[in-house]
């Protein structure tokens, strides 16, 4: 997949050197004006298309299953065992750092 990705990635670089040599004859500003007309036009085109057919919203082929149960409010106990040790852990530490009153003098 990711070897697809970058084919195709690279292949429109090479494409778009090719469409600036032909159109660029002279280095003029008229013949840049051309090519940097045509590179606004598909940008917008494909703008146009991400508004009209894109979403925010994932699909559900995209959501993992983790995902899914914590939007769902469903967690096993595997899950749910760690957080209440290291609660306990927090809340003994608390405790033991109230118990102790320690007075520390600095002579200056």
């Amino acid at each position: 997949m990711f070897g697809i990705a970058t084919s195709t990635a690279s292949l429109g670089a090479v494409i778009g050197n090719i469409i600036a040599g032909i159109v660029i004859k002279h280095p003029i500003l008229h013949d840049w004006r051309k090519l940097f007309i045509l590179c606004f036009i598909l940008y917008l085109i494909g703008g146009i298309i991400y508004l009209l057919l894109g979403s925010a919203v994932p699909e559900k082929w995209a959501i993992l299953k983790s995902q899914d149960k914590q939007q769902n409010g469903a967690h096993s106990p595997e899950e749910t065992v760690p957080m209440q040790e290291q609660q306990q852990k927090d809340e003994s530490k608390t405790v033991e750092d109230t118990e102790t009153d320690e007075t520390i003098t600095v002579k200056a």
